[in-house]
């Protein structure tokens, strides 16, 4: 499915003037799909995923006055999924299919933490993660933007000069602020996970060359398959894998492969224990639907995440990638979605509530930021966070 995307994405070089309807009917993607983030970029979001289109350019990014398009980075499926009949069943068993077929397969250690693009358009660098829904200018949500470029400027400002030669670093942001992923990282810190140029990835060994220039880390290669394997062969490769990643003590693997387009074949794998309680079992554990809530309020930002018409279907299919959604599945997923909700709208009006008074009052000290906030501890958090956001300490 994977390596469809240049042949898909080709077709917006027909395109002259880029709308939502004039792109929708180009890529043959669903309209509601599509947000307009502002009058001049438009994304892919996964609320309705009919067609395999819908799936294969989530989080594709349009630049309507640069006429530049940076492609997505979708959900990596399971190869076990035509036994479940789920929502991806269909995209994992092309995925599996073009992985028999690859003549080289690396495995990588997955990595646990926030997708980000780092790219450049124009004048503006851009730091987007897998949704690229807009964030709030000021909240208590973390911050993935400000992070992203104190850690690139502190670390590898050599990462500057090749987003600068248009190619896009694809990072996995790890922080031990994220409590709601199976492993934490023990340091906030980014790992470069894949490389775009032109849209298209390149190779291991050139992302190698790229890490070796900025310093950045990479996830280690656990092992490679250099020929086509069968069926049988591939699954109880898999099998050892699984086992291999447990006693390592990693979450899993990420098979990636290559073809002579520069698209990129994925599969993931999971270690044992991990993969059990993901994809073995009918009843959908409250940690992992915490993981997909908490990961979606940082990657949507709270207005899109809060927002039933958007929050609400990417949630969804975020876990039907990974669970059977049955009725008392779905009931305890809107259980807690709409807890997390509740909380986050009172967050957000707290939020609103804080830049209102500072817009409208001016405070010379902490005393009086402390006042104007009386007994109200949310409101008192987002005074001091906007307050000091401003350059005030």
């Amino acid at each position: 499915m994977y390596l469809d995307f240049q042949k898909i994405f080709s077709k917006i070089n027909q395109v002259q003037d880029w709308t939502v309807q004039s792109l929708s009917e180009a890529l043959q993607i669903t309209q509601k799909n599509f947000f307009e983030l502002t009058p001049e970029i438009i994304t892919i979001l996964p609320i309705d995923l009919t067609h395999q289109n819908d799936y294969l350019l989530t989080g594709t990014i349009f630049f309507i006055d640069a006429h530049l398009a940076i492609r997505g980075m979708p959900k990596i499926c399971y190869p076990f999924f035509s036994a479940h009949h789920n929502l991806n069943a269909s995209h994992a068993e092309q995925e599996l299919k073009s992985c028999l077929e690859n003549q080289s397969i690396i495995l990588e250690e997955k990595i646990d933490g926030i997708n980000l693009r780092f790219f450049r358009v124009g004048e503006q660098f851009f730091f987007r993660p897998r949704f690229n829904a807009k964030r709030q200018k000021n909240s208590i949500d973390f911050n993935y933007e400000q992070i992203t470029r104190k850690i690139i400027e502190n670390n590898y400002p050599e990462s500057f000069n090749l987003v600068n030669s248009g190619k896009v670093l694809i990072f996995e942001l790890v922080s031990p602020a994220f409590n709601f992923v199976s492993i934490p990282s023990q340091k906030e810190d980014l790992v470069l996970i894949d490389v775009l140029k032109n849209n298209k990835f390149l190779s291991r060994r050139e992302k190698e060359e790229i890490a070796g220039m900025t310093g950045l880390p990479l996830p280690r290669v656990i092992k490679t398959i250099d020929q086509p394997l069968n069926d049988r062969q591939f699954l109880k490769e898999i099998k050892s894998l699984e086992y291999l990643s447990h006693q390592l003590g990693i979450e899993g693997m990420v098979a990636k492969g290559q073809n002579h387009d520069g698209d990129q074949v994925f599969l993931k794998i999971k270690a044992q224990g991990y993969r059990v309680e993901h994809i073995g079992t009918s009843e959908i554990p409250r940690r992992i639907i915490n993981e997909v809530i908490q990961s979606l309020k940082i990657e949507l930002g709270w207005e899109y995440f809060v927002n039933r018409e958007t929050g609400w279907p990417i949630l969804l299919n975020e876990l039907g990638a990974d669970f059977i959604l049955n009725d008392e599945n779905r009931q305890k997923i809107e259980q807690y979605y709409e807890s997390e909700r509740t909380i986050t709208l009172q967050k957000l009006e707290a939020c609103q509530q804080a830049q209102m008074i500072l817009k409208n009052q001016k405070f010379s000290s902490r005393k009086e930021v402390a006042q104007a906030a009386g007994n109200n501890s949310r409101l008192r958090q987002f005074l001091f966070q906007i307050w000091e956001e401003s350059g005030h300490q």
